[in-house]
């Protein structure tokens, strides 16, 4: 799939304006923007035309691949993204940068704690997280 580049530096560089700092004592880092586009532009081709849910999104991937869409950098994407996280700063912010992509994506946020269950009023049609980053969290491994 092919895509202005510059087009995409251009709009991920406000999805990092967006995010809130990381908080160290939560070992939140985020990552760089070259980094962001090539995973947004996965999300966004992988999950095109499906509800997915983000379990954790420090990085701000679900935004900018909703984003890349909603600015028609790229052509494809997801219909609706869930993003639920432990960091309420984190959810606020994709709420009100949300607010921008509407009708193109829907996104929405919620405070979540992964030792619940996901929330049962809707049906995903896949999930996303980033597995290696978690796991050196939890496990300090990787």
């Amino acid at each position: 799939m092919e895509f202005d580049l510059r087009k995409a530096i251009d709009a991920i560089s406000d999805i990092v304006q967006n995010r809130p700092p990381p908080l160290r004592e939560f070992d939140q880092f985020y990552m760089k923007v070259a980094d962001m586009v090539t995973q947004a532009e996965y999300v966004a081709r992988v999950f095109n035309r499906k509800d997915i849910v983000f379990v954790g999104d420090g990085d701000g991937i679900a935004l900018s691949a909703a984003y890349l869409k909603a600015q028609d950098v790229i052509k494809y994407g997801p219909n609706s993204i869930t993003v639920l996280d432990f960091d309420e700063r984190i959810i606020n912010s994709i709420q009100r940068f949300g607010e921008k992509l509407q009708p193109k994506v829907k996104i929405s946020a919620h405070l979540y704690n992964v030792t619940e269950a996901l929330p049962p009023e809707q049906i995903y049609d896949g999930f996303h997280i980033n597995l290696k980053r978690n796991l050196r969290k939890i496990y300090g491994i990787l």
